[in-house]
């Protein structure tokens, strides 16, 4: 749609790229991407290189990552009840389901842990069941996704990131700088999963895995909460907002040839 829009207006499209799922839209697209008239954007540089190799050259193709504002880390004591957030797809996988049979036996030794589900699909049946089966309910919430439910995600004591979904989130970024500390199960496109700096990632996601990292946070929350600083020190320092605007008027400048007329500076008062 946006090449058709482009076409129509006589102007260069520029098209982002966010997911591994891009890469066959990329593919597809091949055909309609005119040198000068095009450029894509990607989120990671793993996925950076894939749509290179997909489009062989045809359009310039840059490394853009997403950036975000970095704010106050919130403060928590250490007896107080470990909340986490479970944020994936919303289904059932069998990601989910070593999760959760994780999360069965930190239940049975500390009783207290509390697990939000952050559903991204609208019937959400499937993944209760799956949550009564290993006796979670008395320790599960599912969210509904509604207006401001995400600042309510950013006030959990961890986040974790079941799924290896090879999607950019903006969530992810956005708990990393404000020093809420993560766990994830590898995923080979997401560079800001980096183990031991902004985050923990889990190579081999297991029951065991997943049992002994949320343990950990429960049971000596300090480390964790060291881990999660790191991670906001980190989006400091690689993802913040004005330097994903300010490469993205860089993009726009080299696609169009010419400084935008936005972005120039104001012309002198007349009188």
């Amino acid at each position: 749609a946006a090449l058709d829009l482009s076409q129509q207006l006589g102007v260069p499209a520029l098209l982002s790229a966010n997911s591994g799922m891009d890469l066959s839209v990329a593919t597809r697209c091949l055909g309609r991407l005119v040198p000068g008239q095009a450029a894509i954007t990607c989120a990671t540089g793993p996925l950076t290189e894939l749509i290179k190799q997909a489009v062989g050259g045809a359009v310039p193709v840059e490394h853009v990552p997403p950036g975000v504002h970095v704010g106050e880390p919130i403060g928590r004591v250490d007896d107080e009840t470990p909340c986490i957030v479970v944020s994936g797809d919303g289904g059932a996988d069998e990601h989910v389901d070593a999760l959760l049979q994780g999360a069965q036996k930190v239940v049975a030794v500390n009783p207290a842990v509390q697990f939000f589900f952050d559903g991204q699909r609208e019937d959400p049946r499937r993944l209760w069941r799956a949550i009564r089966r290993h006796d979670l309910a008395a320790n599960a919430t599912l969210l509904p996704r509604r207006l401001g439910h995400r600042e309510v995600l950013l006030r959990a004591g961890a986040l974790l990131h079941p799924q290896p979904q090879g999607r950019a989130r903006s969530l992810t970024l956005r708990a990393m700088a404000h020093a809420v500390p993560i766990i994830a199960c590898v995923d080979p496109l997401l560079d800001y999963l980096q183990d031991g700096v902004t985050a923990r990632v889990l190579d081999d996601p297991s029951p065991e895995a997943w049992a002994k990292s949320i343990s950990g946070f429960a049971n000596k929350p300090a480390p964790w909460r060291r881990l999660g600083l790191s991670a906001q020190q980190w989006v400091g320092e690689h993802r913040l907002a004005s330097d994903q605007l300010a490469a993205l008027l860089r993009v726009y400048r080299e696609l169009i040839g010419e400084p935008l007329a936005f972005a120039a500076s104001p012309p002198a008062a007349t009188r």
